[in-house]
Formats: structure tokens, C-alpha cells, sequence
């Protein structure tokens, strides 16, 4: 298994790539950790000038994981903390004091388009589709999303 964010510091520039191109970067336990991870350390280090953010495969980040919530997490309450700990790394960008860039194409939908939201700059893909399916599945918007709009 694979590695499901790729995290590096080089010549003043952080790179954060989502990597589980098999789920459209959706996130699971493990990629919200290390995100949250990188995301603080990034936006911490003062050898940081800039944060880019990108992503393996088709996708940009199609929000969560259903299947993996669906058949590991459980209970209520370990979907809240999941939600609060990718919030918390969409919430370093936001307060980031360095420019944060969003690379994004094919699907970015409800954590990934918090991400968005999040960055200074976004670059989109010609064909790339963007979205909120948050309401079609009786939610509210989370992950940012909301606090970003607003």
C-alpha cells in the first residue's frame, strides 16, 4: 500500500499530494491524518514560501470516502472527529501566511472543493467538474465548505 498523501519541503516550496488515485483521492482514515499532519507542518515551518497542493490519478479529491466510512468507521461520532481532523488541515491553509496554490482536475467535490476554497490560487483543468453533493445526500455542507463561502 502506498503512501496516501505524498509530503515534501524542497527550495522553500511544500508540495501535498493527495495519493489514493484508486478512490479518486477520497478520504479515509489515513489520508485525513497525514493531511492534517502535513498541512500543519507546512504552514508551521518558516523555510515555507509556498504551499502547492495537487493529486494523483483522475481526480483531485472527491470528498470522502463513503465506502471506507461505510464499512470501517462506525459510529456518529468517529465521522465527526474524521470531519473535524480534515477540517483542521483545510483550516491551516486558510490562516496560512504563505500563498497556497490548488492544482486540481477531473472531480473535486466536498472535502476537495474545501480545499479550494481554502487556497489562494486555484488552477482547474479545462474538463475538470466541480461540486458540492452534500445536499443530493441529505447533508449539510462540511469540511470547510460553508465557512469558506461565507
Amino acid at each position: 500500500m502506498s503512501d496516501p498523501l505524498l509530503y515534501s519541503v524542497e527550495d522553500g516550496l511544500a508540495r501535498l499530494t493527495l495519493n489514493r488515485p484508486e478512490r479518486l483521492n477520497a478520504f479515509d482514515d489515513a489520508l485525513a491524518y497525514a493531511w492534517a499532519d502535513a498541512t500543519a507542518d507546512a504552514t508551521a515551518r518558516p523555510d515555507v514560501k509556498a504551499i502547492v497542493v495537487d493529486a494523483a490519478g483522475p481526480a483531485f479529491c472527491a470528498g470522502g470516502d463513503v465506502l471506507a466510512m461505510a464499512s470501517g468507521i462506525g459510529s456518529a461520532r468517529a465521522l465527526e472527529e474524521l470531519a473535524h481532523v480534515i477540517s483542521r488541515g483545510i483550516l491551516s491553509l486558510t490562516e496560512s501566511s504563505v500563498p497556497v496554490v490548488a492544482a486540481a482536475h477531473g472531480t473535486t467535490a466536498g472535502g476537495g472543493l474545501g480545499i479550494l476554497l481554502a487556497s489562494d490560487y486555484a488552477i482547474v483543468g479545462q474538463n475538470s467538474k466541480i461540486g458540492s453533493r452534500y445536499a443530493s445526500m441529505g447533508l449539510t455542507p462540511d469540511l470547510s465548505v460553508t465557512a469558506q463561502l461565507a
